[in-house]
């Protein structure tokens, strides 16, 4: 992957200082010690040469920043110099030091399925296959908690565009279409994954949604005994907050079992933020964030990347940017239905079975309203969360607090779209 050559002492952008320190002295030496353990790799490389000068006293030579993104695991870039000179860049993901849930943030599943991709693309053959699923290179996993207070890995920093708007202000109407094409193709590829080929014992086949709305009515009940009282500064009634939450659990978990449950890999937050495009073209070279990948229904994936329709945009202030208010045709991104047939479209593909296009459009059709209340549920309880964290002081994203304020939008809109868009619970079951 060609990628521009970096810029003398200039913070990429969305980048901060640490808002949550790490021991520099610590890493550093863990970093120098581990990458010498690794197989030659010009990044890593360029990064031990740095470190032994910031270890004989050179301060500049190791610098850290912080994403602004990531509400779950604080994110950090690890920055290498030469002088003034940026000559490598590595980025760090961490578990928050304090976990309510302690399968929560499972940062040792995200770096499994990173090798898992990163061996099955080298077994394509080509750089840019068609089937590809483009993610950073992982290099190292440490589980010792006692280097910067909780377990990390390091993986490679993929330098491109992230979009933090899904209406992709800096690219032109034409680029918009071709980004969110891409970013379908891309999606279909990893659902269309062997994924028994590549990955042991990673999710149990089946019933994904049913259990997750189970777990996640357990992780809603822990977080909100942290959350117990009532904060002026954060304006979250947790004891309100969490007995509309389990109304909903139960208000899907009745339709659940008859859902599609269409089985594969799933990515679990595929969003257009947590994709990387190219600097200069509207193509995704790395899907980021695979925490919360397991097996599971790949219809979940296509409503997580379709809930920003349903957002306002961000002036409007829901905490996040989404596309509702914009005129989408005008500005080149396809309205719902028709991200519902693309999907189906390049699913058929992806599968070598164009036959069963038409069935799987019908099928989003009649379910995606479903999915939609299920992943609005799914982060509330997310967001109930970052509360409980910001309220700790150990939430890792910038935006934390306006986020929270999201947190009884997504109920409603939970509640609203199941009422609005049932789902055919009294018709045949229709499983894929």
């Amino acid at each position: 992957m060609m990628l521009r050559p970096p810029q003398p002492q200039q913070h990429p952008k969305g980048t901060t200082k640490p808002r949550h320190p790490l021991n520099e002295s610590s890493l550093a030496n863990y970093l120098h010690r581990e990458i010498s353990l690794i197989r030659r790799c010009p990044v890593l490389a360029a990064a031990q040469s740095a470190l032994i000068r910031f270890r004989r006293g050179d301060q500049d030579a190791f610098q850290i920043r912080q994403f602004g993104f990531g509400q779950s695991n604080p994110t950090y870039l690890l920055q290498f110099y030469d002088g003034s000179q940026r000559i490598s860049s590595l980025v760090l993901r961490k578990k928050p030091n304090n976990v309510a849930v302690k399968t929560a943030h499972a940062l040792d599943r995200e770096f499994a399925v990173l090798n898992a991709l990163n061996s099955y693309n080298a077994s394509l053959g080509v750089t840019d296959h068609p089937k590809s699923i483009p993610v950073p290179k992982p290099y190292l996993y440490c589980k010792d908690s006692g280097i910067i207070g909780a377990e990390f890995y390091v993986m490679e920093f993929v330098q491109g565009r992230v979009f933090e708007d899904p209406s992709m202000v800096e690219m032109n109407e034409r680029y918009r279409a071709e980004a969110y094409r891409d970013a379908l193709k891309v999606l279909t590829n990893i659902h269309a994954l062997d994924y028994r080929a590549i990955l042991k014992n990673f999710g149990r086949a089946g019933g994904y949604v049913s259990r997750q709305i189970k777990t996640l009515g357990r992780v809603s009940k822990k977080q909100a005994a942290l959350l117990s009282s009532r904060t002026q500064k954060l304006k979250v009634d947790s004891s309100q907050t969490s007995e509309k939450i389990r109304e909903v659990s139960e208000m899907l978990e009745k339709a659940a079992f008859k859902c599609p449950d269409r089985v594969s890999l799933i990515h679990g937050d595929y969003k257009i933020d947590n994709l990387v495009f190219h600097h200069s073209e509207p193509k995704v070279i790395a899907v980021l964030d695979w925490e919360l990948s397991t097996i599971g229904d790949s219809f979940c994936d296509l409503a997580n990347l379709c809930m920003g329709h349903h957002l306002p945009k961000a002036k409007e202030g829901f905490g996040v940017s989404g596309l509702l208010g914009h005129d989408l045709e005008k500005i080149g991104i396809p309205v719902e239905y028709e991200m519902l047939r693309l999907y189906s479209e390049f699913d058929g593909f992806a599968k070598e079975n164009p036959q069963n296009v038409l069935s799987t459009y019908r099928i989003l059709m009649a379910w995606h309203g479903f999915y939609l209340s299920f992943l609005f549920y799914k982060y509330s309880v997310i967001v109930q969360g970052v509360a409980q964290r910001l309220k700790t002081g150990d939430n890792s994203s910038a935006a934390a607090s306006n986020v929270v304020s999201l947190l009884p939008k997504l109920i409603h809109m939970a509640q609203a779209t199941f009422k609005e868009r049932p789902p055919p619970i009294h018709q045949p079951l229709s499983r894929m």
